[in-house]
């Protein structure tokens, strides 16, 4: 496990240098990153080829309950200590939704995203829950990306609190600021099928 929590280098970059360099004796490689969201950077085990994972995070802002945000979206979530001790909860769904998914709290967050234009985002909440879902690059169009935005749409629905949806650490996708969502870089990812479960 790599401790990125002092790391403010490109996520994205670093899967990749894995992707295109692979080494042969290993079998599986996590992060976790400055927001201690746990990334999975190179997994070997979902089959014969070589796996890069993809990472949405949700944030949330506040003081949450994790039991309460796994209930929305982490069904049958078990409960695992982080190396820097806090607390995790995850949940393989695979299967049935194309992710695993994993929920951790923090204070004193801080997050930095490419906006639309290339504009640099940033957002400092003091106390945050992440909601982290991890997916197979050959799964993601089908299966991971679409359950992954109707639970983005669940928990959104269900929890007030402002929020922001990241691609890899790197790509502002959606942000909610007392109450009003906005939807951002929407070449590269929006689709009008998604209106029907994401709040507007």
């Amino acid at each position: 496990m790599l401790n990125l929590q002092d790391w403010r280098g490109d996520v994205a970059a670093l899967q990749k240098q894995f992707d295109d360099w692979p080494v042969p004796a290993l079998e599986e490689l996590v992060a976790v990153t400055r927001g201690g969201t746990i990334v999975e950077i190179v997994r070997r085990n979902w089959g014969k080829a070589p796996y890069m994972s993809i990472t949405y995070r949700l944030t949330l802002a506040g003081d949450i309950p994790l039991e309460l945000v796994a209930e929305l979206a982490a069904p049958g979530a078990t409960e695992t200590p982080t190396p820097a001790g806090n607390r995790l909860l995850s949940a393989d769904l695979d299967e049935e939704c194309g992710y695993v998914v994993s929920v951790t709290s923090g204070s004193h967050g801080y997050y930095g995203a490419e906006d639309d234009g290339g504009v640099q985002w940033e957002w400092e909440p003091e106390t945050y829950v992440d909601i982290g879902f991890h997916m197979r690059k050959d799964t993601l169009t089908d299966k991971g990306r679409p359950h992954m935005l109707r639970t983005v749409g669940r928990v959104l629905a269900s929890r007030p609190e402002d929020a922001a949806l990241v691609l890899n650490d790197n790509w502002l996708m959606l942000t909610r600021v007392n109450g009003a969502l906005r939807r951002h870089n929407e070449a590269d990812w929006y689709d009008e099928a998604y209106d029907s479960f994401l709040p507007r």
